[in-house]
């Protein structure tokens, strides 16, 4: 049996190809560790210290993805600058502030 030769090859690649939450989480602390550790951290409380230090931000980048998860499954075509049209970078800033 003789099939057509393909014109094309998809793949997911977010999340399957590229390790998306581990290099989110790896920057987070990262960035978390210079921060307490620089000049910059004698203007927080002990109470953000502790908790900045002991964050778990495996979990939040998670809970991040999770939001991209749902803005992806009630995505409606809306056509850009429309009122009802939202980025996929507006989209990230707004579950990262939430």
């Amino acid at each position: 049996m003789s099939f057509p030769r393909p014109k094309a090859l998809l793949t997911d690649v977010f999340g399957t190809v590229v390790d998306w939450r581990g290099s989110v989480t790896t920057r987070l602390e990262q960035s978390c560790n210079e921060t307490l550790s620089s000049s910059r951290a004698v203007t927080l409380s002990p109470t953000t210290r502790q908790t900045a230090s002991s964050f778990d931000w495996s979990a939040f980048a998670q809970a991040w993805r999770i939001a991209y998860f749902h803005f992806c499954h009630s995505y409606t075509p809306v056509s850009a600058g429309s009122p009802g049209f939202k980025s996929i970078d507006k989209h990230f800033r707004d579950s990262l502030e939430a």
